[in-house]
């Protein structure tokens, strides 16, 4: 869970519902997205305008910067890429899980929030909430390829 005004993460057993550890992260936490192998865990830190990512395992992170004002992340199937959204300033960052470097900065639509990656057909789907609309991102590319009203 993202506790914004601790700036913690907190991991709860989910057999006994209590709160097993508090871990630190950037100012300001909102979204969260765990990986498909459930190994990383990625906290998107609104206020100092990166992301963490988290070892599951031992809750090690590497930090990294990203556009302004980010608020959800979504993990590739393959867990080599994340996808942030920018709400200030209108774009998606691609990061690079590996080597811990921004490949792409993609201009999508006005203040993007929600992001969902689907794994089958190699797209990302950003809702523009200032622009009501979804762009359509090819991660081929990582380019918009549509913009569905």
């Amino acid at each position: 869970v993202a506790n914004r005004d601790s700036n913690e993460i907190a991991v709860i057993d989910t057999a006994t519902l209590k709160v097993q550890k508090s871990v630190p992260v950037g100012k300001h936490p909102f979204g969260l997205a765990l990986s498909q192998s459930g190994q990383l865990l990625v906290s998107v830190n609104v206020q100092d305008d990166t992301v963490s990512i988290l070892d599951t395992k031992n809750f090690n992170q590497r930090v990294l910067k990203v556009g302004y004002h980010p608020y959800c992340v979504a993990i590739s199937a393959n867990e080599q890429f994340l996808y942030v959204t920018n709400t200030q300033d209108d774009s998606v960052s691609v990061l690079d899980v590996t080597t811990q470097q921004s490949i792409a900065t993609i201009e999508v639509g006005s203040t993007p929030e929600g992001i969902s990656i689907h794994p089958a057909n190699g797209y990302a789907y950003v809702a523009n909430w200032g622009s009501n609309n979804v762009s359509v991102i090819d991660m081929k590319t990582n380019r918009v390829i549509q913009t569905i009203k």
